[in-house]
């Protein structure tokens, strides 16, 4: 027979995995929610490679001298690497001018740059403030999973720590593999009778955790009640999911995303296996199942295979790519262009499939958002000066800036806006109205910059 304390032990571990926030924290308004995919990258994403070639001298000489800019898409050309999006310019918008330097890490803030919080490129726990903006998007607009992240990173499978936080001290999960999402996701409506057993298996185990858990109280004080209590709180918000997922059975079997064997095998390179991720997220927000998602593209520890563009069977190393080594003939700097138009291949499919979904009196995305960004700034070794974004937003998503290329003033100049700014400003758009997110930059408070709030020409 087990303690008190292995049973809290091994339990946490149990569930650890399923750590999810309350799931429907307020009811439905009746409209469409808005949908927010996040996609993040390694290696920087520079400034000047999301500048537009057809700048007049004027434009050109603002931009570079990160002067206040605003320049309508429609009629532009869009640097080479983006073209895929020719077609979406009207829904698209490009931000410059965002600083993050207060929580810039080098090589890798892992995914500070959606918390505001300085993790470190080791990633210590402990600096973990608050839940990552994704996740409280996805709070504002509750669904069974509240949050879904998928990864990239390494040669990782299964489920795996996420880089997205649900709250101080608390990173989420995340899949590391196709087959892992796509039978997490949508095994409820499995046909496979081992696949039903074990959901049915899962469920009682469940039910005894959760009886266990509460029949202990009494027994126990302080932390050791304080876990407990935990325990069975997160029992129950799975045991909740499960009964809401049971709900939309119908429109979850309706929107199994088509895959084949090969789809999900272990053998098939980083961009295939990111296009069958692109797959599952649409999936998972036309079944019901989720209005957030993370994307983690690559880390610098992602090798990445398969890029079109570059011989088949090249491995690329993103480390020493940012350290300016050439694969196969191609300078670094191409290597970066091809790596940066297969992204974009990758967002200008979900936009598609969102575009051709119907919802309401239009599509889905309509309601959807979906940002580009790197998650450590505009360099490879990046100090936070610039965080570069790429965004492309439905009428429905409270985005008034769509449709533009738009500079913000540069770090200390009059004016300047953080990425907390920024982040501020959308959760304010969506019903949260906080009054700032995120952690201040110190060294901007030289400059007499009020850094708190919302961006004001950008509340709807």
């Amino acid at each position: 027979m087990k303690s008190r304390r292995d049973f809290i032990r091994s339990t946490a571990l149990g569930v650890s995995a399923f750590a999810l926030q309350s799931a429907f924290a307020k009811p439905s308004t009746g409209q469409p929610p808005i949908r927010f995919i996040f996609m993040t990258k390694s290696n920087g994403l520079r400034p000047r490679e999301l500048a537009l070639p057809g700048f007049s001298g004027e434009q050109k000489r603002a931009d570079e001298k990160k002067e206040a800019l605003n320049v309508a898409l429609s009629g532009q050309q869009l640097p080479d690497w983006m073209s895929v999006l020719d077609g979406h310019k009207n829904d698209m918008a490009i931000i410059q001018g965002l600083s993050a330097k207060g929580i810039a890490c080098g090589h890798s803030g892992n995914q500070a740059c959606l918390g505001m919080f300085k993790t470190g490129e080791k990633r210590v726990l402990g600096n973990v403030k608050w839940a990552t903006v994704d996740v409280e998007l996805g709070r504002l607009y509750p669904s069974p999973f509240q949050h879904i992240e998928v990864q990239t990173a390494g040669s990782n499978r299964g489920i795996v720590a996420g880089r997205a936080a649900t709250g101080k001290m608390a990173y989420n999960y995340a899949y590391a593999d196709p087959q892992t999402a796509f039978r997490e996701l949508f095994k409820s409506v499995s046909n496979d009778p081992d696949t039903r057993a074990k959901i049915d298996a899962d469920s009682l185990v469940m039910d005894y955790l959760s009886h266990l858990s509460k029949t202990n109280y009494n027994n126990v004080q302080g932390l050791e009640r304080l876990k407990m209590t935990k325990i069975s709180e997160t029992i129950g918000d799975i045991k909740d999911r499960d009964r809401q997922i049971n709900a939309i059975a119908d429109q979850i079997l309706d929107n199994i995303p088509k895959l084949n064997a090969a789809d999900l095998s272990g053998n098939r390179t980083t961009v295939q296996k990111q296009e069958v991720f692109a797959k599952i997220l649409v999936s998972a927000m036309r079944a019901g199942l989720t209005n957030s998602a993370l994307f983690t593209l690559d880390t610098l520890g992602t090798p990445y295979t398969g890029i079109p563009e570059l011989d088949e069977g090249s491995i690329l190393n993103l480390h020493n790519l940012g350290h300016k080594k050439g694969y196969a003939g191609k300078s670094a700097d191409q290597v970066r262009a091809y790596i940066r138009m297969h992204h974009m291949r990758l967002l200008a499919s979900m936009v598609e499939a969102f575009k051709v979904t119907p919802e309401g009196n239009g599509t889905m995305f309509d309601n959807t958002v979906i940002t580009y960004q790197a998650e450590n700034g505009e360099t490879h070794h990046s100090n936070g000066i610039e965080q570069p974004i790429v965004m492309l937003a439905g009428k429905n998503a409270k985005m008034n800036f769509i449709g533009n290329y738009v500079r913000l003033p540069g770090y200390g100049q009059p004016g300047h806006k953080t990425l907390g700014n920024w982040y501020t400003t959308h959760l304010n758009n969506h019903g949260n109205p906080i009054e700032h997110y995120g952690q201040f930059d110190q060294e901007l408070n030289q400059y007499g910059i009020d850094q708190s709030g919302p961006i004001q020409e950008f509340l709807v």
